[in-house]
């Protein structure tokens, strides 16, 4: 990565933040959904003690969902507002997606602190190992976020995208589901989960992050097609240009 490709990454970051601190329509999607959530699965396990790993599977289900409502959004925004030309014209295909990674993952780890908070709270669960609970947790948040940040840049274009990003998802958050599961069993104080199983499961989460992290930006020019600098030009004049009254 040279200079000018990290800080065209970094102007995508920037933008997406500021938007979204104008917006603050992720955040509260993605606030909502949490406490939602966490208020249904700890409504499921009032007055039980249900089994470390199926508490671990419920969590799971809801990181997913939460991956799957929240982080397609960011991308096929551009598309539905229009702006995507304008993103183009901005950064370079991969820097671009890599940036939105970024921004992706930023807001999926805090929505992924949230939802294991409040459900520890509200399902009064007991907690036998923090440290595997916290990084089962935060791995899992990074798996997903750029799991389906790439779906995200898959469906632009699409006709149906939202359910088509959810289509294109399935078979990449099956794995990042099975190793968040035996992580957050082992928080939980699973016996059949062990130890060494658990840190087999974390490598397993940080090698998927860095899998998907890597193959979305080299797939980037595919994907979002690279035109030249006057045809860029002016499809954004014709995007920001305003109705004479």
């Amino acid at each position: 990565m040279n200079s000018g490709w990290l800080e065209s990454a970094l102007t995508v970051f920037r933008k997406e933040w500021r938007s979204e601190m104008r917006s603050k329509h992720g955040l509260a999607v993605g606030g909502l959904f949490a406490v939602l959530i966490s208020v249904a699965l700890g409504f499921a396990t009032k007055n039980q003690e249900p089994d470390p790993m199926l508490l671990a599977g419920m969590l799971t289900s809801g990181l997913l969902f939460a991956a799957v409502t929240i982080i397609p959004r960011i991308f096929i925004a551009e598309e539905e507002q229009g702006t995507f030309t304008l993103l183009r014209a901005m950064a370079e295909p991969s820097a671009a997606l890599f940036g939105k990674m970024l921004y992706s993952t930023i807001q999926m780890i805090v929505t992924a602190g949230v939802m294991t908070a409040l459900f520890v709270e509200l399902a009064h669960v007991r907690v036998a190992d923090p440290l595997f609970l916290v990084l089962g947790a935060f791995f899992s948040a990074l798996s997903l976020a750029t799991s389906m940040s790439l779906c995200g840049a898959l469906v632009l274009g699409a006709a149906n995208r939202w359910l088509l990003a959810g289509a294109i998802g399935l078979p990449l958050l099956l794995p990042t589901s099975v190793l968040s599961t035996l992580c957050l069993a082992q928080g939980f104080g699973s016996g059949v989960v062990n130890t060494s199983s658990s840190i087999q499961a974390l490598v397993g989460l940080a090698g998927l992050t860095m899998a998907f992290l890597g193959l979305g930006p080299l797939l980037a020019p595919g994907l979002w097609g690279v035109e030249p600098a006057d045809n860029l030009t002016q499809d954004v004049a014709e995007s920001t240009e305003q109705p004479s009254s």
